[in-house]
């Protein structure tokens, strides 16, 4: 995948378009996130319809390298809490209690350097995120990167 190709899956994942997102994706893509994998777009649609109902969640590219059969992103995040919710709430809805809750408005940034695998069709079967907290957080970075894009 080119890093053109990559800001477009991203755009789209923002937009949450998902029936273009999983045009990405393999018939049983599988996103490992923390101690639990999402399999398939049932899993995948699962996790983040409900996920995206209380949460709002924006990507801003701060890397990326391509490989043969895999690239690696360097991405800011920035969740933006739309309602109310519990831990348990989203793991009953969705399989996965995300790790914070956030009060309406409230907002928290994170930096993940993201795996994705490619089977030969150039299709993404594997999603691998790795957290990283960065000196002085990730917040800074993320607005920067806003800033420089407009």
């Amino acid at each position: 995948m080119t890093e053109d190709e990559y800001r477009n899956y991203v755009r789209v994942f923002n937009a949450r378009d998902y029936d273009a997102l999983h045009a990405y994706f393999t018939d049983d893509v599988e996103l490992q996130v923390n101690k639990i994998t999402l399999k398939g777009r049932a899993g995948f649609d699962r996790f983040y319809n409900h996920f995206h109902q209380v949460v709002r969640e924006e990507i801003e590219i701060a890397g990326f390298l391509s490989g043969k059969n895999s690239f690696c992103a360097d991405l800011l995040f920035r969740f933006t809490g739309l309602q109310s919710y519990t831990r348990e709430w989203l793991k009953e809805k969705s399989g996965y209690a995300w790790r914070t809750e956030l009060a309406v408005g409230e907002e928290y940034y994170m930096q993940n350097f993201i795996m994705y695998d490619l089977n030969d069709d150039g299709k993404i079967y594997r999603i691998r995120p790795a957290l990283y907290e960065p000196i002085g957080g990730a917040e800074p970075l993320y607005r920067a990167l806003q800033d420089a894009r407009s």
